[in-house]
């Protein structure tokens, strides 16, 4: 691990808010090995809790959620023997977040690591709930309210089938929050209807869709460059090529997968040599996360050897 870096988190494990704010802007970008020496730096024994709980609680749950990535990574390449010694590290984290400050986050994210055992354990799957539900129930943490959301439509509460009605009171709660998946998954229930308790609306369906993209939802941003492309009267949505553009621009920016691939089909048609390098840029993100059609064009591009691959 580099100097830097061990610097960077003595001085964020002594309460310095600013080091902390800069250790979260780059931990969850480590290699894995990076983040194993760190989580080795670090001693959960000797971390103290000082005048500046808000981040230390957090940096409680980072660690926490580095360890278990590693111990996802390794459970994945049949190494049990570190995927349990990660595992019991992240419990560890969370354990000390909760004791120190009945950190929702941490009740949170240690319920979501419990249920990822559901199908094979019963013991594990009733653990998990008790957390997502303090989190839910006592603190409105967004993401654990989504996430019984998701519980109840699937039906997997122990003793209890599917729940349409319970999802959706949950799924409302999170969405009042400004939970970005949440309002998406909103958005598609108005557009859809569900089960026989929601009807189709389009105009709600599309005032969630907004709020979501809004609050950073890919997907729902990539939506609205589709709606303000064509536009659409039973909303209405006036077309408007100005917001398309934004909200397309605004899908890549995100990560949608196909907001990078139009985006740079896009600029593929610019006469200047800047757009033609971002485009590239564009094709080669979306192919990364498997856009087929990209890496195509990306190979057919490249072949022409017309444009000079950008440096990555």
């Amino acid at each position: 691990m580099k100097l830097a870096m061990k610097l960077l988190i003595d001085r964020a494990l002594a309460g310095d808010t600013q080091a902390y704010s800069e250790f979260q802007h780059s931990y969850q970008k480590l290699p894995l090995n990076e983040a194993e020496e760190l989580l080795n730096y670090v001693n959960l024994s000797t971390v103290q809790l000082p005048v500046a709980p808000n981040s230390i609680e957090a940096l409680l749950v980072d660690f926490a959620t580095l360890a278990d990535r590693a111990a996802q990574y390794y459970d994945k390449q049949n190494n049990l023997e570190k995927a349990r010694q990660y595992a019991s590290m992240s419990d560890a984290y969370w354990d000390k977040a909760i004791e120190a400050y009945d950190s929702a986050d941490a009740h949170y994210q240690k319920g979501r690591r419990y249920l990822r055992c559901w199908s094979v354990s019963t013991v594990d799957a009733h653990i998990g709930l008790t957390h997502i539900q303090k989190a839910a129930n006592d603190f409105k943490h967004s993401g654990a309210l989504y996430y019984l959301g998701e519980v109840y439509h699937l039906g997997k509460y122990p003793g209890e089938g599917q729940n349409p009605k319970k999802a959706l009171a949950y799924w409302h709660k999170a969405a009042d929050a400004n939970h970005p998946e949440s309002l998406y998954r909103l958005a598609r229930l108005y557009q859809e209807g569900y089960s026989d308790i929601l009807q189709k609306n389009a105009l709600t369906a599309f005032e969630y869709l907004k709020k979501a993209a809004e609050n950073n939802h890919p997907q729902a941003a990539f939506s609205l460059w589709v709606l303000y492309k064509e536009g659409v009267e039973e909303i209405p949505v006036a077309k408007n090529q100005q917001h398309a553009t934004q909200w397309l621009s605004r899908a890549a920016q995100l990560g949608d997968p196909m907001g990078q691939y139009t985006l740079g089909q896009l600029y593929l048609q610019q006469p200047n040599v800047e757009s033609k390098q971002q485009a590239l840029v564009l094709l080669q993100q979306a192919a990364k996360q498997g856009v087929e059609a990209a890496s195509e064009l990306l190979a057919t591009v490249m072949d022409n050897n017309t444009i000079r691959r950008p440096m990555q």
